[in-house]
């Protein structure tokens, strides 16, 4: 057996702690808020125009403005909570084992995307 100077120290580590808590929180709440934002996308862009719709339906060509707020302000809850999110788990990364986590990354670049497009047009 081969003895070596230092010895390996013993795991300590009762499961996740409140940060990575946190960053499992933050990453479910922003995905649910592009989820939400998805939704208010449909309700709010003008309907598609078929040729069965002559007759029985008025097809609104416009956006809804109601919608359209209101899908500007959950993308900026989704971005804002995403930020903190990227922000602790950049402070987070201590260990070896500890990584950005991707689904904040590109959920909340998918909310500034949506946030510089809405002020764009809108």
């Amino acid at each position: 057996m081969i003895e070596t100077k230092y010895r390996r120290r013993e795991d300590r580590r009762q499961g996740q702690d409140l940060v990575l808590k946190l960053l499992t929180a933050f990453g479910v709440a922003t995905a649910l808020f592009t989820v939400a934002a998805l939704l208010l996308l449909g309700q709010a862009k003008p309907h598609a125009f078929a040729e069965f719709d002559k007759e029985a339906f008025v097809v609104r060509s416009y956006w809804n403005p109601v919608y359209a707020q209101a899908l500007f302000f959950v993308m900026l809850a989704g971005f804002a909570l995403g930020l903190i999110g990227l922000l602790l788990n950049t402070r987070r990364l201590k260990r070896r084992s500890d990584s950005i986590r991707l689904n904040l990354v590109f959920l909340t670049a998918a909310s500034a995307l949506g946030m510089l497009v809405y002020l764009y047009y809108f």
